[in-house]
């Protein structure tokens, strides 16, 4: 039962940005005045579990087997795989906040079991606006051995309303082949349609991962820019390619509205967070008018 949800928002010279309790979530963000998220115009959407739109996701982002590797019995949310953490993932549960200055902090204490994970998770995720940049920190700590992966699944659109009208630019370093349940099974040599820079087509579906050579991913617009730099290994990209009947801010043509930009780490090679160590992680989104 999602608890009442509370909507926070900081103000820079450049950008306007609303954050969501649920999920320790990006709500909104406004540069220049325009729309650069794609967001649910109702919140009834924005509360379903299965809404991943701006929320802070995990522990495990992405697929991962109900019964896997590390010996958790995770949830099947998408029957024999656990996506996103489950049905009680993260991005599920409401944060506790406080603001300082021009940053939102927010926490919540994931207990031992939940979604079929080990351990007391302390989680901290914390928002800084300069200017024209939004800044995420992650931060965690466990007191029992468990697999961490964070991200945020916003999803961009620059003020568009289609991915015909967005380019991404990134340097790929490998790519992730899947199966048909969208499960990794290995690296295989980048296809040509996704080497340099990449239309972002409603022709064309784009839901991968991708290891990159160097951390900088670009998404362009025909009027904005965004850039972002993180100290992830790679990135999901995800063109927004099945219909959700939701409505949002910019479109409501149902489908290739945008484009879902998650920074992630080594999929093919989760790590396990020790409870003497901390899991420490930042993303930068920083916008210009072109």
């Amino acid at each position: 039962m999602v608890m009442k949800n509370e909507f926070i928002t900081l103000k820079s010279r450049n950008l306007e940005v609303t954050f969501s309790t649920l999920g320790a979530g990006i709500h909104r963000i406004l540069f220049d005045g325009i729309d650069m998220l794609m967001t649910p115009v109702n919140d009834e959407d924005y509360l379903k579990p299965s809404c991943y739109y701006g929320k802070t996701i995990g522990r495990i982002c992405g697929r991962i087997a109900v019964k896997n590797q590390f010996g958790y019995q995770l949830q099947g949310n998408e029957k024999e795989n656990s996506l996103h953490g489950g049905f009680d993932g993260i991005s599920t549960k409401i944060f506790d906040y406080k603001k300082q200055g021009n940053k939102v902090i927010f926490t919540y204490l994931s207990k031992d079991g939940e979604a079929g994970y080990p351990g007391n998770l302390n989680l901290e995720v914390e928002y800084e606006l300069n200017d024209s940049t939004l800044l995420v920190r992650f931060f965690a700590k466990v007191d029992k051995p468990c697999v961490v992966a964070l991200t945020n699944h916003a999803y961009f659109s620059l003020g568009e309303k289609s991915t015909n009208d967005l380019k991404l630019k990134m340097d790929i370093d490998k790519f992730l082949d899947v199966d048909d349940k969208l499960m990794p099974i290995k690296y295989i040599e980048t296809p040509k349609e996704l080497q340099g820079v990449i239309q972002l087509s409603d022709k064309y579906k784009i839901d991968n991962y991708f290891l990159l050579k160097n951390p900088n991913i670009s998404l362009i617009g025909k009027k904005y820019q965004m850039d972002i730099d993180s100290d992830f290994l790679g990135t999901v990209i995800f063109s927004d390619n099945w219909r959700d009947n939701i409505v949002t801010t910019l479109s409501d043509k149902g489908i290739y509205r945008g484009a879902a930009i998650e920074p992630q780490d080594d999929q093919m090679d989760r790590k396990v967070l020790q409870p003497n160590q901390e899991y420490r992680k930042f993303i930068k989104y920083t916008f210009k008018k072109l």
